[in-house]
């Protein structure tokens, strides 16, 4: 007995290794269903319907990044930006802990320090050269931190190696 081939037709979009989308319909249902690998997995969502162009138009547009794996018309919500306050929120409840009581309390002084001085809504991408000087400035005259008299080179050192700790930190655990 011969085997005839189930007519199978899929279509791809975008490059490979990049953002490669594929769409092609479920054998069970006929739903058309859109399939992309994200951090090695493959991943597939259904489309909910069975209109081939509308298939295709939706792998284009997901392929050029105009819309995300959500299907449907639900728009996924877009994250606050990040602002100073909320990183050194997020380092002294994740970070801070795992240190000895000495260094914790140096850290909640050197937050409410650097946010007092920089801004609570300043985002951390706009810090600047300028914002350093004028710190190490401020600091050293003692117009700024918590006992208001000028301090010496190495408390400033030690008070921006907080800051970049805090800077790497938010890198890496983006």
């Amino acid at each position: 007995m011969a085997r005839t081939k189930r007519s199978r037709r899929s279509y791809g979009a975008g490059e490979w290794g990049r953002n490669r989308v594929r769409v092609f319909p479920d054998p069970k249902t006929g739903l058309f269903q859109i399939e992309w690998r994200e951090n090695g997995r493959r991943l597939t969502r259904s489309l909910g319907h069975r209109d081939w162009a509308r298939a295709k138009r939706h792998a284009d547009e997901f392929a050029a990044g105009f819309v995300g794996p959500e299907i449907g018309g639900k728009a996924e919500a877009k994250p606050e930006p990040l602002t100073l306050e909320k990183l050194f929120e997020l380092y002294g409840e994740e970070v801070t802990p795992t240190k000895v009581a000495r260094v914790q309390h140096r850290d909640r002084v050197g937050t409410r320090m650097f946010l007092d001085f920089l801004g609570r809504d300043r985002r951390p991408e706009t810090l600047s050269q300028r914002d350093w000087d004028r710190f190490i400035r401020e600091r050293r005259a003692g117009r700024i931190g918590p006992s208001g008299k000028p301090v010496s080179n190495r408390t400033i050192e030690l008070d921006l190696k907080f800051l970049l700790a805090v800077l790497n930190w938010a890198t890496k655990s983006r």
